[in-house]
């Protein structure tokens, strides 16, 4: 029995000795600190068929994420999104103001890991600091989400000598949302709360030790939410929006920065009364450094 125990302990430390930070299911041995630091820019464009010219939002956020690990099979993590500036074209231009918008708390539990496969749990929660406001040509709207969202998700991982693959299974729940006028305080718009199901497969291929490249395929199924605008026929989102991920990885020093670059595109159509369709498309590209210590 006692060289049984020994023998697990070695297999344990070896599993957990090979983790690194270019991981995609990213969890660092038991007292581990992490910092992840994203900028992020975005263009979204609103194209309604048989209508005038496409409206696009742009605007620029940093992502905020700090992780610790309290044991070798638990993470837990706070991120937040910050505005620094942008534009809004949908239905009137305004600028978008800075501020803190979107705040995460999430875990990552390490059901079962070997010396190539792992399977995790993650769990999280996003709340928006205040309500979606939009504004006008002189007074700042905000980029906040305006409600709450919780999510639960399974991922398998493997891995192929210095290549990596993950499958990713996830459940939403979104609750209502409510947009104001940045003015008068009235409300322009709400959302019913639902139920999303994604899908997200990602492969990574190692180029060496220190370099990768990867990219990732997304399904999300959108429940039926239909956004009542004042005094217009409300709006239905409907399902599937898919999305695309490209990126590049660079480890700075063994074990302790990685810099990624990247970009994801997603699209999903929406419809407005049964006879006007159109769909959203977004194009988001990044950088980030993440540090462990």
């Amino acid at each position: 029995m006692g060289r049984l125990i020994v023998l697990m302990c070695l297999i344990s430390s070896a599993a957990f000795a090979a983790r690194s930070i270019t991981d995609i299911m990213y969890l660092p041995s038991k007292g581990t600190w992490a910092s992840t630091t994203k900028y992020t820019s975005t263009t979204a464009e609103a194209d309604v068929k048989n209508s005038p010219p496409a409206t696009e939002n742009t605007f620029s956020v940093i992502s905020e994420e700090i992780l610790y690990s309290t044991s070798n099979n638990l993470a837990l993590s706070l991120g937040f999104d910050y505005t620094l500036s942008g534009e809004n074209k949908t239905g009137g231009t305004y600028d978008y103001a800075s501020g803190i918008d979107d705040v995460t708390i999430a875990a990552r539990w390490r059901l079962k890991e070997t010396d190539n496969s792992r399977m995790d749990i993650k769990i999280s929660f996003s709340d928006s600091l205040g309500e979606t406001e939009t504004g006008t040509a002189t007074v700042e709207g905000n980029n906040k989400a305006g409600g709450s969202s919780a999510k639960i998700a399974a991922e398998w991982g493997q891995s192929y000598g210095k290549n990596q693959s993950s499958l990713q299974i996830g459940i939403e729940k979104e609750a209502p949302t409510t947009t104001k006028n940045a003015v008068s305080g009235a409300v322009t718009s709400k959302t019913n709360s639902r139920l999303n199901y994604e899908l997200l497969g990602t492969y990574q291929y190692g180029i060496s030790d220190m370099n990768f490249l990867r990219a990732n395929l997304s399904l999300k199924m959108l429940d039926d939410s239909l956004l009542a605008a004042a005094g217009s026929t409300p709006t239905e989102f409907k399902a599937p929006s898919y999305g695309l991920g490209l990126a590049y990885g660079h480890q700075l020093k063994k074990e302790g920065w990685l810099l990624s670059v990247g970009a994801d595109y997603n699209t999903v159509d929406f419809e407005i009364a049964p006879t006007t369709e159109g769909s959203v498309n977004t194009m988001a590209y990044y950088v980030s450094l993440r540090g462990q210590f």
